[in-house]
């Protein structure tokens, strides 16, 4: 039986905090008006600047979105979600979910590999942030970059007693396999393929 199982992290979401993308337009949007009322350039080279500007938006957009991280691991002691530091001193940027806290862990097929959804008890301990708190850190967001605001990163910020992960290195089924092997029995799982529910059962011990 495995130890460990590692995975890789689709999306910006181990690096950058939640709603991330949806600032690169507001900032697109900010430099269009810019270049439209202050640029005075004629107008034809407007339109080429402002199309250039919307093909680099647009080509950030999709590589931050197809970022591939190594920000997924499960053990004995449960879940590891978040890169590793590169430096000592360096802002938390990794979160251990003990299995001990997972109610139900529901794995779904996605055209990338698979979703992994991780629902935690009633128990669990979680820091809820206040949504006053949370908009006044999205619009500090628009001018100072996430890693000098102490946000973290969306993979682990739990919402709705939810962690979502989207993995693209392995199919649903393969997942679920793996991470049965290292759960205790408390914790249920369920696979969904093509629409159909499958609970996994646990592989009989050796006495």
């Amino acid at each position: 039986m495995p130890d460990r199982y590692t995975s890789v992290v689709k999306g910006p979401a181990a690096i950058f905090p939640r709603g991330y993308l949806l600032l690169i337009p507001v900032w697109y949007l900010a430099a269009a008006i810019a270049i439209k009322l202050k640029g005075g350039l004629p107008g034809w080279y407007t339109l080429i600047a402002l199309g250039a500007l919307l093909l680099v938006t647009l080509i950030l957009l999709g590589v931050l979105a197809n970022l591939h991280q190594n920000a997924f691991a499960a053990d004995h002691q449960g879940i590891w979600l978040g890169t590793l530091p590169r430096r000592k001193r360096s802002r938390r940027r990794r979160l251990l979910v003990p299995w001990s806290q997972v109610e139900l862990v529901q794995i779904t097929d996605r055209y990338y590999g698979a979703r992994l959804d991780v629902l935690l008890g009633p128990a669990a301990s979680i820091i809820h942030r206040h949504r006053v708190a949370s908009g006044v850190f999205f619009c500090l967001a628009l001018v100072v970059p996430p890693p000098w605001i102490g946000r973290p990163a969306g993979l682990l910020s739990a919402r709705a007693h939810r962690y979502r992960i989207p993995i693209c290195d392995t199919t649903a089924d393969q997942l679920g396999l793996a991470l049965v092997e290292l759960a205790p029995p408390s914790v249920r799982f369920g696979v969904v393929l093509k629409r159909r529910w499958l609970g996994l059962r646990r592989p009989a011990r050796p006495a």
